[in-house]
């Protein structure tokens, strides 16, 4: 009975160990993201993608993304250090999609400005300093 316990404990320990040892880019990496809400430019108020063309972000382990934009596709880099990152090399398709155009704009944008991010409760917000510039949604999420 001790044995079983004690091994129950150790077991316990090493998971909880190993989750707070998880690091931010894992994370960060453990899912395809979707656009619950952007802004162009500090201030301006979230515009929310239309429900038939929501923007995707997938971050790759090797510092690479891809998604869409709500219309095009976009491939490109980022390079991410603990919480802070930089997108670049982003290069997107060009077809007009009129109904999706804002949101397109303003998700290109937000890869330009943001400077860090965080991950709570299933969401990506990219940051520019303190300002959520985009919130993704993990594709993981129960939400």
């Amino acid at each position: 009975m001790k044995t079983n316990l004690f091994s129950t404990l150790l077991l316990g320990g090493v998971m909880l160990m190993t989750l707070a040892c998880t690091s931010p880019k894992e994370n960060l990496t453990a899912s395809e993201w979707r656009l619950v809400s952007v802004r162009v430019k500090s201030g301006d108020t979230l515009l929310t993608p239309r429900m038939d063309n929501i923007p995707t972000l997938k971050i790759s382990s090797d510092g690479t993304i891809s998604g869409t934009t709500g219309c095009n596709r976009f491939i490109g880099n980022v390079a991410v250090t603990e919480n802070t990152l930089k997108f670049g090399g982003v290069v997107v398709t060009h077809v007009f999609c009129p109904d999706a155009m804002k949101v397109e704009n303003a998700v290109l944008n937000a890869f330009n400005s943001v400077d860090n991010y965080t991950i709570e409760n299933g969401l990506l917000l990219l940051k520019k300093n303190s300002e959520v510039y985009a919130t993704f949604q993990s594709s993981l999420s129960t939400r």
